[in-house]
């Protein structure tokens, strides 16, 4: 059986910095539309990330 593959993980958690470091900016009093687009594309790739992980995991089984 086959591991899934760590380059998922490695997207999940860029993923996670890039909304971390985003969320941040924006309690640091900074605008929400200036850290908008960080926080979608973190979302959208941890999804990305996540699903792409999942689908791997049931296929090894």
């Amino acid at each position: 059986m086959k591991k899934p593959n760590n380059l998922h993980i490695l997207i999940m958690v860029i993923a996670s910095i890039s909304i971390l470091v985003g969320a941040y900016q924006i309690l640091q009093g900074d605008s929400f539309s200036d850290h908008f687009a960080s926080i979608l594309l973190g979302v959208s790739l941890f999804g990305v990330g996540a699903i792409n992980y999942k689908n791997e995991k049931d296929e090894n089984k």
